[in-house]
């Protein structure tokens, strides 16, 4: 496995010339797909993704199988070792123009679900965590935190304070937390690829399990008490796209979910994707007026942390 994830790293360096005979394939495919989907009608749009999604598989596929050849690998015959490849031809197949027409695509097919999910972030803008049913470990709860003692003096600084956590953000009265979090969402904007937002989801979790960690640094609470449970992980996702006003999290989800591998179906990253989906849906579905949350328990049976 790792002789390929080497191979595959040396590959991907040589894959960044533009002279690159795959780069080459790759720029003609591109201006296919922008010159005959880019010029489909509103109506014939349903018709024009299932065509875009077979036509970018079948040049996913092709180029796999060239991509072994042309370096003369020898594979072993497993699903895994197979999406190891996949994986990364499957972003150089699906980005720039191919992306762009993806998208339109998405935003036309689903505009209805998207002004919807913008309608409710702005009526739960002001929401807070304590009003979400998160568990208090991860409320940034200054107060709470009080009750717990301080480990003995290091050479480390102190964590920080609610206070020092709580971030003014432009155009709006109050501040908000995990602004760490929200910067890690919006960075979606700047990733091209599928396989590439993916990993940048995951980043997104790690980052909100970073700044509890901070916050509860230096104090004797029990370590089982900081395992995140599947109610409060939801629950901060929930809140994150909200005060990042990430509506646009609903067309990158999609994006995903068409070219994922069952590989990272059944992986962390499939664990939090999910997570992901049924927050913005949570979003989608709730009144303003109406904070808890009802979990899918068969959805979110991952126990720990990841």
């Amino acid at each position: 496995m790792d002789n390929y994830k080497s191979l595959l790293k040396k590959i991907g360096t040589q894959l960044e010339d533009p002279g690159h005979p795959f780069r080459v394939l790759q720029s003609h495919f591109q201006d296919y797909v922008a010159d005959f989907y880019g010029s489909f009608a509103q109506e014939d749009l349903v018709l024009a993704q299932r065509g875009l999604v077979k036509d970018s598989s079948d040049v996913v596929k092709v180029l796999c199988f060239s991509l072994i050849k042309f370096y003369n690998i020898r594979l072993a015959l497993s699903e895994r070792n197979a999406d190891l490849f996949l994986v990364p031809v499957t972003d150089l197949i699906v980005r720039g123009k191919v992306r762009d027409v993806f998208t339109r695509i998405l935003v036309s097919e689903n505009e209805k679900e998207l002004e919807l999910l913008r309608t409710q972030i702005a009526a739960f803008r002001k929401v807070q965590l304590e009003k979400l049913k998160t568990s208090k470990y991860f409320c940034f709860d200054e107060r709470f935190r009080r009750e717990f003692k301080r480990k003995a003096p290091s050479a480390r600084p102190a964590p920080p304070t609610r206070e020092a956590l709580l971030h003014p953000v432009a155009n709006r009265s109050e501040p908000v937390l995990l602004m760490k979090s929200i910067e890690a969402l919006l960075k979606l904007r700047e990733t091209d690829a599928p396989n590439s937002k993916l990993k940048q989801l995951l980043r997104v979790s790690k980052t909100i399990l970073k700044e509890i960690d901070e916050f509860w640094d230096g104090y004797e609470v029990k370590r089982e008490k900081l395992i995140m449970d599947p109610d409060s992980l939801l629950s901060l996702f929930i809140y994150v796209i909200i005060k990042a006003e990430y509506a646009e999290l609903l067309i990158d989800l999609k994006l995903i979910e068409t070219f994922i591998t069952e590989a990272d179906k059944s992986s962390t990253k499939g664990y939090y994707l999910v997570t992901l989906t049924i927050a913005v849906d949570w979003i989608k579905s709730q009144s303003p007026s109406n904070f808890s949350i009802v979990i899918r328990p068969n959805l979110l049976t991952r126990e720990g942390r990841h």
